[in-house]
């Protein structure tokens, strides 16, 4: 049985608890007890004794339930409320996060935000209005730079007492430069009217930007060495003249087309001598082709016997390097030197037409 006081257990034969010595309250008559009292719940346990650990944590405070704000009365100037079918609109995907879009994303902005933004948009169009104000301003000054110089160069010679003699130079500038290569056939020419002045190249007249002073005209290059004069003449009357030494070349392409076929090689053994300088273009068989130091020199027969034999041999020296070998076809473009000659392993001397080549195709 269990004490009523203390809640120890104890043989329900002995007077007392044994622990807290409170007396058997069915003392010499245990089996009296009524079924109700056998039914009763033994008393609660003590409470354990204090851990070691110290006392136990204080228990967390209560949370705070929010605040319901109190719903404003419906009126007349309240906003409907929103539909079953807007609520379905505006519902955000199960998982996802919902993205304002820039409608809302403005709408949600506060009036201090919205200044901001606003701000922000306005600074950097200022910043590309300032960069390209500040371009257009270097060109100008570009420009301007040699005008500036021939006039600072008048006016020093009219404080020192003598009259500066001008040139060409001082009047006008062209992107194209003495001694430059120029693609043959028609040729832009540009540039820039220095000071106030009358330009004319080849005899025709040049009309300048008014606001840029710059100009651009067409002419026509010849291949080799070419002179463009320009007729400069200022405000009182005086006449400058500028001229610019090119040199024009061909693009390959050009350079092929117009090549035309060499003379026959009956002639060109004759006298090679008179056709130095003669544009040529012949197709053959190479028979010997050397490589060194980036040149090569080619044996070739440049005439078709038929049954691949080739006869009538030439020789050829180009300035660069080819894929053509021995037994090849091969077209060579370029211009009659004369003769070459040259000794044989057989210790002979050889002497055969000699052509320089601009161009050397690989046909088989």
């Amino acid at each position: 049985m269990f004490c009523p006081k203390c809640g120890n257990e104890y043989d329900d034969s002995w007077l007392h608890c044994n622990k807290c010595g409170t007396k058997n309250p069915y003392e010499g008559n245990p089996i009296e007890a009524t079924s109700d009292s056998m039914k009763t719940e033994p008393p609660p346990l003590p409470p354990p004794p204090p851990s070691k650990l110290g006392p136990p944590p204080p228990p967390p405070p209560p949370k705070r339930s929010k605040q319901t704000q109190p719903t404003p009365p419906l009126d007349s100037t309240s906003p409907p409320a929103a539909s079953t079918v807007d609520l379905q609109k505006n519902a955000t995907p199960s998982g996802g996060k919902h993205h304002p879009n820039a409608t809302e994303f403005w709408s949600n902005l506060s009036t201090k935000g919205r200044a901001l933004v606003v701000g922000a948009g306005a600074a950097v169009l200022v910043i590309i209005i300032v960069i390209a104000v500040i371009a257009a301003t270097v060109t100008d000054n570009d420009q301007s730079t040699e005008t500036s110089t021939t006039q600072m160069k008048v006016e020093t010679a009219k404080e020192e007492g003598y009259e500066f003699q001008r040139s060409g130079d001082d009047f006008i500038s062209t992107e194209i430069v003495n001694g430059q290569q120029v693609n043959a056939g028609a040729a832009v020419v540009r540039g820039t009217v220095k000071v106030e002045c009358t330009v004319t190249l080849n005899g025709q007249p040049i009309s300048p930007d008014p606001n840029t002073k710059q100009f651009e005209t067409l002419v026509n290059i010849n291949e080799g060495p070419n002179t463009l004069p320009f007729d400069i003449t200022d405000p009182s009357g005086k006449h400058y003249s500028k001229a610019l030494s090119v040199t024009g070349v061909l693009s390959p392409e050009t350079y092929k087309a117009v090549s035309p076929a060499g003379p026959p090689f009956a002639n060109l053994e004759k006298n090679p001598d008179s056709f130095a300088g003669t544009r040529c273009k012949y197709t053959g068989k190479v028979v010997q082709a050397m490589e060194s130091g980036g040149t090569t020199d080619i044996r070739m027969d440049i005439t078709n016997m038929g049954y691949d034999i080739w006869t009538d041999t030439i020789y050829v020296t180009y300035a660069g390097t080819t894929p053509a070998v021995e037994d090849n076809i091969i077209t060579v473009y370029g211009t009659v030197k004369g003769s070459h000659t040259y000794t044989s392993q057989a210790n002979y001397e050889i002497t055969l037409p000699l052509v320089e080549a601009k161009y050397i195709d690989v046909v088989q």
